[in-house]
Order: structure tokens, then C-alpha cells, then sequence
């Protein structure tokens, strides 16, 4: 008669796939059974669709995505959460698809400390947040602390970045220079605030403010015309639907279109040098934009691209379970 297999007895890789697939509460449930099993949890690398440190009414609270499921983590310790949200990447292979942080967001008295320390130890230890989408409500820190924080995202992994409060001119140009910004593919700044454009040329999606663009910029921005290219920009100043055009070349033919009904000061279609694809481009009370679609499905793709700054952040969007 065979004996029944125990926990002990499974080998110790099978373990670390099976931990792999726990929730999170699983995971640390499992963690004070044994020394074994504490272990084993912390050298087991956590994989999620997201991770969001966020404000309720009753304080800070830690929202965990997996398997289509979202759990929320409640402490009146913010020590504790911070470190929550950390310790997933302590394992180097750990991944998370998308990472929100809303910190200091509405509660000037929540220490910063812990949020400081932590990316310290992060960076002591060679530590990266991988992870595909970001998007970043951090309050109160240093310009020093945030360049380290900003630094901590694993450029091989992170592809967008949305910054929903203000930095200074010096920051973004600061950061602009580093491997993690220069990796990005997708960028969405909130907020009236000063960016480099070409800073901002490589990336295949962009969304910001510019206080003065001229035609040259519209030229530099039509560059790269590839599948999925756009931009929306907000302009500080008056644009003429002539600069806009001239921006734009003038060896793209170019045909005045109706988009879902809407009536904008200026949509044009432009060619581009494949048979398939046009440049759409639409001028509305001061904000520019611009997307490649497929010629046969303009209305739509127009349409989802006026969203995709909201998709990666909208994790949350399912039933909680407590």
C-alpha cells in the first residue's frame, strides 16, 4: 500500500511553481507554517497582473490583481503596506504587470520614511520593479528621492509610464537622460508641465503638454509613422490648421474626414508609404493628435486610441474579494 503523498515529501521545485500560482494572502499564510515554508515563500518569485497602492476613507490599502481576481490588503500601518507592496520584488524573477502608487495623495500626515527607506534598501540590493506599466501619484519626496525611486523600474520590463502630479522642469529633464526613460515606449503626462520634445521622439505613443509647438515640432513628432504611432498633445499656444498641415509634410496627400460624428476644428487623413495604413490628424480647442490607422477601420482605431491612456491602469476594474 502506497503511502499519501505530504507536503514534505513534494520536490522542492514542484513547491516553488505551486507558490508561484497562490493568491497573495495564500502566500504569506503559507509562510509562517514553517522555517521551510518562509523559505521557500520569500525565494518563490511572485507573478501578477497588478499591484496599487491606493487611499480608502479608512487609510492606505494594498490592491493585489491576480487571475482576473482583486483582493485588497487594509493596515493602519503604512510601515507594513510599503513594505507589502516592496517585498514583492525581493525575488528578482517577481513580475507585475501593472504598478499604480498613489501616495501622500490626500493625507499630508502619512510618513514618508518607510517609502524612502525601502528604496533605499531596493537599490542597496540591486533590486528592479518589473513591471510593464506604470502609472505614479508620489507626493511629498525629494527630487533626489524620486530620481532613485524612478531609477528602481527595471528598464528591459517597463514599457509605459503615466505621471499623475507635477515635477519640476530640472526633474523631467533629469530623468529624461536615464536608460529607464529612454526604454519607455508609452508615455502619459498628466499635468501642465515642461518636457523636452526630444525627449519624447523615440517613443511610439505620447501624450503631454507643450507650452509653445511650432510647426518643426509637428514635424518632429510625424516622424515614425509605424503601425500603432500616435500623439496627443496639449498647446499652450494658438495653432492655425495651416501650421498644423505645414508641420505635417505637404508630400502626404491629405483629405478632410468625419470622425464618429465628432466636428473638429481640423481632421485630415493622410497617406503614408504603405497602402494600408493613413495618418489621422484632429485639432480640438488647442490638443493635437495624431494616430496611424488601418485605412478600413479609421472610426474604430481612432476611437481605441483616444483610450489606451487608461488601459493599463484599470486593473482594478473587477470584483473585489476581501
Amino acid at each position: 500500500m502506497c503511502a499519501e503523498p505530504t507536503w514534505q515529501g513534494i520536490p522542492s521545485r514542484i513547491k516553488q511553481d505551486i507558490v508561484t500560482s497562490l493568491d497573495y494572502r495564500s502566500r504569506f499564510r503559507l509562510r509562517v507554517c514553517s522555517k521551510s515554508d518562509q523559505y521557500l515563500v520569500d525565494n518563490s518569485p511572485i507573478i501578477l497582473e497588478g499591484l496599487k497602492i491606493l487611499w480608502r476613507p479608512s487609510g492606505l490599502a494594498l490592491a493585489v490583481k491576480k487571475d482576473g481576481k482583486v483582493s485588497e490588503i487594509h493596515d493602519n500601518s503604512t510601515d507594513k503596506l510599503i513594505n507589502l507592496f516592496f517585498d514583492v520584488f525581493k525575488v528578482k524573477r517577481s513580475f507585475v504587470k501593472n504598478v499604480e502608487m498613489q501616495f501622500l495623495l490626500y493625507m499630508n500626515e502619512i510618513r514618508l520614511e518607510p517609502l524612502i527607506a525601502r528604496i533605499q534598501l531596493m537599490t542597496d540590493h540591486d533590486l528592479k520593479i518589473r513591471t510593464n506599466h506604470a502609472s505614479l501619484i508620489v507626493h511629498g519626496l525629494s527630487n533626489q528621492d524620486f530620481t532613485n525611486f524612478f531609477r528602481l523600474f527595471d528598464s528591459k520590463v517597463l514599457e509605459s509610464i503615466k505621471f499623475e502630479n507635477k515635477h519640476s522642469q530640472d526633474q523631467l529633464k533629469e530623468i529624461s537622460s536615464f536608460e529607464v526613460w529612454k526604454s519607455l515606449r508609452q508615455i502619459d503626462i498628466c499635468l501642465k508641465q515642461s518636457v523636452p520634445l526630444d525627449s519624447l521622439l523615440h517613443m511610439n505613443r505620447l501624450k503631454y503638454f507643450s507650452s509653445n509647438l511650432s510647426s518643426e515640432g509637428i514635424w518632429k513628432l510625424r516622424a515614425d509613422l509605424s503601425p500603432g504611432f500616435g500623439f496627443s498633445v496639449t498647446c499652450g499656444n494658438n495653432l492655425t490648421e495651416n501650421e498644423v498641415v505645414s508641420g505635417l509634410g505637404e508630400q502626404f496627400n491629405s483629405l478632410a474626414i468625419r470622425l464618429n460624428g465628432n466636428q473638429y476644428e481640423l481632421s485630415q487623413l493622410f497617406s503614408t508609404l504603405a497602402a494600408d495604413l493613413v495618418f489621422v490628424v484632429t485639432l480640438e480647442f488647442k490638443k493635437l493628435q495624431g494616430y496611424v490607422c488601418n485605412r478600413r477601420t479609421v472610426n474604430e482605431d481612432f476611437e481605441k486610441f483616444n483610450k489606451w491612456d487608461t488601459e493599463p491602469i484599470s486593473f482594478l476594474r473587477s470584483n473585489r474579494s476581501n
